[in-house]
């Protein structure tokens, strides 16, 4: 007698999808039959970061699971240019018109076709002067420094905004979707996001703002030393912020939870829940930084806080080391 899947209840199929981990699985179940989709549909997932690494030779990248040193069977075809950033399920670009782009690769995953709104084009971004503008336009990954959304551009546009860190002096500008144009902080104020340089020039400190949960901010500290192709992260430091005093205190434990930093926006996962992710730890890969582009991009790893060692996943560390363009953090979008 045949099993009858189509038919199973829906309390079962909750149960089973709440022991999903990777968002692939996620995609698998929804595949099976009609009434699992709709039990699936809607459904927070547990999903940890994957790395999107450029396949060396065709305009692909590659899904990697760094948790269990695995390249996944998913791929996204794209040009190999730097992705600037990483954000509520979306992907961001800047193109040599200074157009910056949103791209939603989950639309692709499932149905292996672009889907209307999948890809949204903002108005351009204020070109540079006549002294920058060719390099920028050469460079034009790059012109975007970092950029975040606040929310989903789909399914909560009305609050959805874009901010960016541009240009070569790093300065801030921001856009509400379906505005024609973006409005731009003061530009004598040089703004620098997730930097900093202290004096001793072999010491770098760059730093990033994560929530780890709904009551505490994190500021994460990377320390790294440079040689001429290539930048080495030694450490890290972790700080949390005092609401009552406004000042940053240094935190020496994350506890269950574990951090992905890079281009991406930071993201703080529950490590218990996701097979294979390392409590106590910071994920961390080889990102923008100021520095010389033309390097590699083999600084990456999995720094442990308690033990203040580097683990290199030995698989994806092979590839890191072919790499041309820079990887980036990618967490899907936790519904389906």
């Amino acid at each position: 007698m045949e099993s009858d899947w189509e038919s199973l209840p829906e309390e079962l199929l909750d149960l089973v999808f709440k022991r999903l981990v990777l968002y692939l699985d996620s995609l698998r179940f929804a595949a099976v039959c009609k009434s699992w989709y709709w039990a699936s549909k809607n459904k927070q997932i547990n999903s940890v970061p994957m790395l999107l690494i450029p396949d060396r030779q065709k305009n692909i990248w590659n899904f990697c699971d760094v948790t269990n040193d695995k390249v996944l069977k998913m791929q996204l075809k794209w040009m190999k240019k730097r992705f600037c950033g990483s954000s509520k399920g979306w992907l961001i670009v800047c193109d040599d018109n200074f157009v910056v782009t949103l791209i939603n690769p989950s639309f692709w995953v499932k149905r292996r076709q672009m889907k209307k709104n999948s890809i949204i084009r903002l108005p351009p971004l204020n070109p540079p002067d006549e002294c920058h503008r060719d390099a920028c336009a050469k460079h034009c990954e790059y012109f975007v420094y970092k950029a975040a959304i606040s929310a989903d551009p789909i399914s909560n546009a009305n609050d959805c905004i874009v901010v960016v860190i541009y240009g070569p002096s790093y300065e801030l500008a921001f856009i509400r979707l379906g505005d024609s144009k973006w409005t731009y902080f003061d530009g004598s104020c040089y703004i620098f996001e997730d930097i900093a340089q202290i004096g001793d020039k072999n010491l770098y400190i760059k730093a990033y703002l994560v929530g780890s949960n709904e009551e505490e901010l994190l500021l994460v500290h990377r320390y790294s030393t440079f040689t001429c192709q290539c930048r080495v992260t030694n450490g890290f430091r972790l700080f949390k912020m005092d609401d009552d005093k406004y000042t940053w205190i240094e935190k020496n434990d994350l506890g269950d939870f574990a951090l992905f930093v890079g281009d991406n926006s930071s993201i703080s996962v529950v490590a218990s829940k996701i097979q294979g992710c390392e409590s106590n730890c910071i994920y961390f890969y080889d990102d923008n930084d100021l520095t010389k582009r033309d390097r590699s991009f083999t600084d990456f790893g999995v720094y442990n806080i308690k033990s203040q060692r580097i683990l290199k996943p030995a698989r994806i560390m092979t590839l890191m080391k072919k790499l041309k363009q820079p990887p980036i953090w990618f967490l899907p979008s936790v519904y389906l």
